[in-house]
């Protein structure tokens, strides 16, 4: 399969990825179509930051995009979803008028950080991970980067879609809650934006922000939001939602 190039306004000599190997995962089948599919020892990648530097940048502002889980991009390569990104980034910046006309840097996070291409597999790769008590600690440390990144942008756009196939509900519930909390906190210093287009509004039926790769790129806009805090019962975890 051919590489994705990244785009010639991405300043390609100083991309930042922190992809890594976790090593001595555990040898897990995957199930799609009655097929199986062995993944192999050792071959588990994670990305919890992608950063991407834009050339004869005009100003220093980040914005960051918040997706599902990482599918190929890395310090040399882009991948589709990435590339979908960055074509709307640049949309936005050729807008007359635009507010987007600052941007410097495009940073990618990710609800989940392990690498992963067809989501319908992405379950299995977290269920390899939990059998080597992996994978507490790496969320947890996917969620202070987020955090980080968060803070350190002036425009955030959520896009991580629907719960996949054969993921747990709960957890995907889980992650996307302690994002929405973090930000619930940085909300007064940042906007932050779901993705939308003709035929689809910001969120799912589901209600969580659509992916980028589920809309039309020629039509596709953002609309602003806010994350709302729901009451909190005692000692519950308190819960927060997106609202327009």
């Amino acid at each position: 399969m051919t590489n994705k190039q990244y785009p010639n306004f991405i300043d390609r000599e100083n991309i930042f990825s922190d992809k890594e190997k976790i090593a001595k995962v555990e040898t897990f089948l995957s199930f799609e179509k009655n097929k199986s599919e062995k993944i192999a020892e050792n071959e588990l990648f994670i990305r919890k930051v992608l950063k991407l530097p834009l050339k004869k940048a005009t100003g220093s502002k980040k914005i960051c995009f918040c997706l599902m889980n990482p599918s190929k991009a890395d310090k040399q390569n882009s991948d589709d979803t990435v590339n979908i990104v960055l074509k709307f980034v640049e949309k936005l910046m050729k807008e007359v008028n635009s507010q987007f006309e600052n941007i410097g840097e495009v940073v990618v996070v990710n609800l989940f950080p392990t690498y992963e291409t067809r989501s319908t597999f992405l379950g299995t790769v977290i269920e390899g991970l939990q059998k080597t008590n992996k994978l507490d600690h790496l969320l947890c440390s996917n969620q202070t980067e987020i955090m980080k990144e968060a803070k350190n942008s002036e425009w955030i756009i959520l896009g991580w879609g629907n719960c996949p196939e054969n993921l747990c509900v709960n957890l995907h519930k889980c992650e996307t809650n302690k994002i929405l909390a973090t930000l619930y906190k940085v909300q007064n210093g940042s906007s932050i934006y779901v993705f939308e287009d003709k035929k689809n509004e910001g969120l799912t039926r589901k209600k969580q922000p659509r992916h980028p790769r589920r809309l039309h790129t020629d039509t596709s806009i953002i609309s602003e939001i806010k994350i709302k805090k729901n009451k909190q019962d005692n000692d519950k975890i308190a819960t927060y939602e997106i609202e327009f």
